[in-house]
Order: C-alpha cells, then sequence, then structure tokens
C-alpha cells in the first residue's frame, strides 16, 4: 500500500512540477512576502516620523542603558 501511495506521489508531483504550477505557486508567495515587507517599511517610515514616538524611543533607549547589570558579583 506504501508504495502505492509514494509512486502516485511521485507522479502527482511531476505532473504539477512540469505544468508549472509549482513555480506559480512559489512567485505568488515570494510576491505576497514582499508585499508584507514593503508594508512593514511602510509603516517604519511613517510611525518613525512623529516626533512623541522618538522622544519617547529615546527615554526608553536611556532607561534600558541605565539598568544595573545583572551579573552577581561575588
Amino acid at each position: 500500500m506504501l508504495p502505492i501511495i509514494g509512486i502516485t506521489v511521485l507522479i502527482i508531483f511531476i505532473i504539477l512540477w512540469r505544468s508549472g504550477i509549482l513555480d506559480d505557486l512559489q512567485k505568488g508567495r515570494l510576491y505576497r512576502q514582499r508585499g508584507r515587507e514593503n508594508q512593514e517599511s511602510k509603516q517604519l517610515t511613517v510611525g518613525s516620523s512623529d516626533s512623541d514616538m522618538n522622544k519617547r524611543l529615546e527615554v526608553f533607549k536611556e532607561f534600558i542603558d541605565e539598568l544595573p547589570d545583572d551579573e552577581i558579583e561575588e
């Protein structure tokens, strides 16, 4: 039974590969991924232009820098 399933899956894979459907799926996935990256970069540029947000980030960075180290001195 297992060899029949394996051969069937192999035949389906070869048909999809030769017809170009697998290439189309890969291109679509890459296109969607690039779209998300572009959308995220647009959000970052719009958000970073906000002066209040920049001030908050600076204060947070200063807070993090002033935290004591977690090292235990013995």
